[in-house]
């Protein structure tokens, strides 16, 4: 699935359960020092799912200049 549909599927549906201050954390960009975060509003949510690499795989793809992330579920590819 690729990592901005992901974002915006987690943003619409527990943005209004989720604690503010987690999901400003993982679902924003602002928490993030990164000049590759300002231009990714999913980059908190990519650094979480590196952090458990023995549950997601991140895929990047790049075009140009243009770099696309891809993530999948272990589970799934096994």
């Amino acid at each position: 699935m690729p990592m901005e549909k992901l974002h915006a599927e987690l943003l619409e549906q527990f943005s209004s359960v989720w604690h503010h201050s987690r999901v400003r954390r993982y679902l924003t960009s602002e928490e993030w020092k990164s000049p590759e975060a300002k231009e990714k509003p999913w980059y908190g949510l990519l650094m979480l799912l590196r952090r458990y690499p023995e549950h997601f795989v991140i895929n990047t793809r790049s075009k140009g200049r243009v770099t696309l992330e891809f993530v999948s579920l272990v589970s799934l590819l096994s």
